[in-house]
């Protein structure tokens, strides 16, 4: 008896210290996927597992076509691209030897514009939203929602390794529970989910779903590029590029009493909403708008009066 409880003590230490080991590493991998969205203005699409090849798994994201960046990701949910990230391959791995799941909202249209699809640098807002969330508790209840607007999650497929990578390159069996099925992405909804939604990851480190799921929301992200000085807050963004065309209606006005050409084609805003700036000819006042994604207008205009005084300051008469 006292060495079947030894024994028990002892397999309870090595699995805490393989989820404490787990959670470490997936620290590391968000703060390498922050530092990637920052330089890049996307995320990298997962990397693809080939038992036949030597390695299996290189690490390298995998696009269709020819790999460029601008391709999209031949995978939903794949392997930690850990090799792209810049990271060790060790990293890669969770505390019982599988290969980390990881996973990105794709496929949105249209790129520029308002599509949601955050591997592509053409589709980067910081405004812009994601459908993932994170859920706690069953599936085939009422789940607590934990996050959501999540840009990536990373799996760790627990103790019992279902639907993980293994090192050689194959997929271990899938799992069984809903909840588990969840973080593995299945194309089909599985027997086992009732309302399944793809789109929706489960926390887990218990009986029924043993997975260690870290995740990366967009705020999270662009809170820490932008304190960082690497991009600028959707806000801050805005109010700039609000200044900056102010500034060009004014130039063209001092150059010409007249729109702007440019202003045919008005920017995207971080939500990837053209700025609004309706032709109006002689009519004052002048005023560019951002929806901010349907939260709310903000604006910048130019009245007739203002204008009339900048032009009597460069010796110009006022424009019809």
């Amino acid at each position: 008896m006292l060495l079947s409880m030894g024994l028990g003590a002892l397999n309870a230490q090595l699995l805490s210290a393989s989820y404490t080991e787990t959670k470490k590493r997936q620290i590391l991998i968000k703060d390498a996927l922050t530092a990637y969205l920052g330089a890049n203005k996307r995320l990298p699409c997962p990397a693809a597992a080939n038992p036949a090849a030597t390695p299996p798994i290189t690490g390298l994201e995998s696009r269709v076509g020819t790999g460029l960046p601008t391709e999209a990701c031949t995978l939903t949910i794949g392997v930690l691209p850990y090799a792209t990230l810049g990271l060790g391959r060790e990293l890669a791995l969770d505390g019982w030897g599988n290969f980390m799941s990881y996973s990105l909202p794709t496929g949105g249209t249209p790129c520029p514009g308002t599509g949601v699809d955050w591997s592509l640098t053409a589709c980067f807002g910081a405004g812009k939203t994601s459908p993932y969330v994170i859920n706690e508790g069953f599936a085939t209840a009422t789940p607590a929602q934990v996050a959501s607007e999540v840009i990536s999650a990373v799996v760790s497929h627990g103790p019992n390794g279902f639907g993980a990578w293994g090192q050689q390159g194959s997929q271990l069996v899938a799992p069984t529970a809903c909840e588990e099925a969840h973080n593995t992405h299945p194309a089909g909804s599985p027997a086992s989910c009732t309302a399944f939604n793809a789109n929706a990851f489960y926390k887990g480190e218990r009986q029924e779903n043993d997975d260690v799921v870290a995740y990366l929301t967009r705020n999270e992200a662009i809170n820490a590029l932008a304190k960082q000085g690497t991009i600028k807050t959707s806000d801050g963004q805005v109010a700039e590029e609000l200044a900056q065309l102010r500034l060009t209606l004014i130039g063209s006005w001092l150059a010409g009493c007249a729109d702007p050409s440019s202003f045919s084609a008005m920017p995207t805003d971080p939500w990837g909403n053209a700025y609004s700036f309706p032709t109006t000819g002689n009519s004052w006042p002048k005023t560019i708008t951002s929806t901010r994604g349907g939260s709310g207008n903000v604006s910048t205009t130019l009245e007739k009066t203002t204008m009339d005084a900048l032009r009597a300051n460069s010796g110009q008469t006022a424009c019809p």
